[in-house]
């Protein structure tokens, strides 16, 4: 009994005292040495250097955007003064990702001292791998106001992150010359003619001026209204078919009656100035088989255009739509008024005979390109086919090569003029002087033979010599009057050639004075 007292004792000593099988666990042993009393705290690690990429951003392309694209670079590029301009500038990158930078600026100088900076504003922010040609959504745009496009601005400066130094050795930043002319401002007169209780209709004064501003080198245009008429040429003829109450009539009168809109009209009462006459839709002209749809030009002060009362089909969204944004008979319109400029006929769908002007194919180029800032449309061949207007194919736009000659027509100026000008464009980078453009158009006097009404009359008139050729046609035929066939005669371009029927034009020379005088021509 002692002895089993005794073991049970030394059992619940045992237990008291932590032993048995706790063994070497979680407390076992409290008094074994720390081997490291002292603990060191480790130190954060330091963050590391981010790797800095070296910059790849390089300008590849730059263009004005004044109705067509010009390439900065190109010598050939002219400009208007006194109209709403963009720049394009295309920056890219070798790698993804790297951004474009912000403080970037087009610079345009008078003299090597002055000049004046527009914001270059990124409309992307990370840098493309390659220009997209067909919209401006990774492009730098500056915005020039029409009232600093001026004739004396001789070079450009385009710096992208003005930060970088202007120095020709950076990627990002270019120089070069730019020949801005001053030209002349047009006044357009508008009419309508009243044909058997139909008048004909145009679109508002304001939106035919925005269509020829929108396409043309022109800015400052006036257009006014005057009194509607009544056509005699119109209301003698016999017409060929009455149709749906549409009077038809063949092309010898639609000529009599461009003759008596210019002659009697234009010239007797608005000299100087361009008229354009819009006709009612009951009336119609036939050529060969078809009719003449839209719009006839002589070449000279006047154009006879089919009515139409909107500029635009704004059903159209985007440059890029099958359909153009400008309306069909707009469209014409313009197109007669390139005749104005002295612009002929380009290649597309247009007999080869009768082209002189733009493209061997009768389109804007091959990398041509435009802006309407009527529209807020940028478009180019990179994204879809655009016909010069001065064809007769779809999707129109004015070509550079048009734009620049209509520039080169309203100053009067040689192609030699025009490369002077670039010249001294290059040396007023480093030499400053004057570079105005003198307006001065050159006009001579001529007795124009016009036939109205079946009978010849004649008029002095003041003309053009640019806007003249010599007369090519078949002086033996019945159209012909006695007095003129024994005359150099010259005469206009219009889309069906020269017309027999005139008008017909001889420098009025003193010995042509007098013989008209002594009866010795007599009509």
């Amino acid at each position: 009994m002692k002895k089993e007292l005794m073991v049970v004792l030394v059992m619940l000593l045992l237990v008291a005292c932590g032993g048995g099988g706790g063994g070497g666990g979680g407390g076992g042993n409290n008094n074994t040495p720390n081997p490291n009393p002292n603990p060191v705290p480790e130190e954060p690690n330091e963050p590391e250097e981010p790797v800095v990429q070296p910059r790849t951003l390089t300008i590849q392309n730059m263009a004005w955007l004044q109705v067509v694209q010009q390439d900065m670079d190109d010598e050939d590029a002219v400009l208007a003064s006194n109209k709403e301009t963009r720049v394009r500038v295309d920056v890219t990158s070798e790698r993804n990702n790297e951004v474009l930078p912000v403080n970037s600026a087009l610079r345009l100088c008078s003299a090597p001292t002055t000049c004046e900076s527009f914001t270059l504003t990124p409309n992307a922010i990370n840098a493309p791998q390659a220009i997209n040609d067909a919209n401006l959504n990774g492009s730098y745009v500056a915005v020039i106001p029409a009232n600093k496009m001026l004739s004396n601005i001789t070079s450009y400066q385009v710096h992208v992150d003005t930060t970088s130094p202007a120095e020709v050795t950076n990627p990002l930043f270019k120089t070069g010359a730019v020949v801005v002319n001053d030209i002349r401002t047009e006044s357009i007169v508008v009419r309508q003619v009243t044909f058997n209780g139909q008048t004909g209709v145009f679109p508002s004064n304001a939106d035919l001026k925005s269509l020829l501003e929108r396409t043309y080198p022109h800015s400052g245009l006036t257009v006014t209204s005057a009194e509607t008429i009544v056509s005699e040429v119109l209301a003698s003829a016999t017409p060929t078919s009455i149709e749906n109450g549409i009077h038809t009539f063949p092309q010898a009168v639609l000529d009599e009656f461009m003759n008596e809109m210019d002659l009697n009209y234009c010239r007797e009462q608005n000299s100087g100035s361009i008229c354009v006459t819009a006709w009612p839709d009951n009336v119609r002209f036939t050529f060969g088989s078809g009719f003449i749809v839209g719009g006839y030009a002589n070449g000279l002060n006047t154009i006879l255009n089919q009515s139409f009362s909107a500029t635009d089909n704004l059903s159209v969204n985007s440059p890029y739509e099958v359909s153009d944004w400008l309306s069909h008979v707009a469209n014409i319109f313009a197109h007669e008024f390139g005749h104005m400029m002295n612009l002929g006929h380009a290649a597309c769908n247009v007999e080869p005979g009768d082209v002189n002007v733009g493209y061997p194919d009768g389109r804007i180029g091959s990398n041509g390109g435009g802006f309407d800032v009527g529209r807020n449309f940028y478009f180019s061949t990179a994204g879809g086919q655009f016909s010069d207007f001065m064809s007769y194919c779809a999707k129109n736009w004015t070509s550079d090569i048009n734009y620049r000659q209509v520039i080169k027509t309203q100053r009067n100026d040689s192609d030699e003029q025009i490369t002077r000008d670039i010249t001294r464009a290059r040396l007023n980078r480093d030499n400053s002087h004057d570079h105005t453009h003198s307006q001065q158009v050159t006009t001579k006097q001529y007795m124009g033979f016009y036939r109205l009404n079946g009978k010849w009359v004649m008029k002095l008139v003041d003309i053009e010599p640019n806007k003249l050729k010599h007369f090519n046609g078949h002086r033996s035929g019945a159209s012909i009057h006695p007095a003129l066939k024994g005359l150099s005669l010259q005469s206009v371009q219009t889309h069906f050639g020269q017309p027999e029927t005139g008008p017909f034009f001889v420098p009025a020379t003193v010995v042509l004075k007098s013989l008209i005088s002594e009866g010795e021509i007599t009509f």
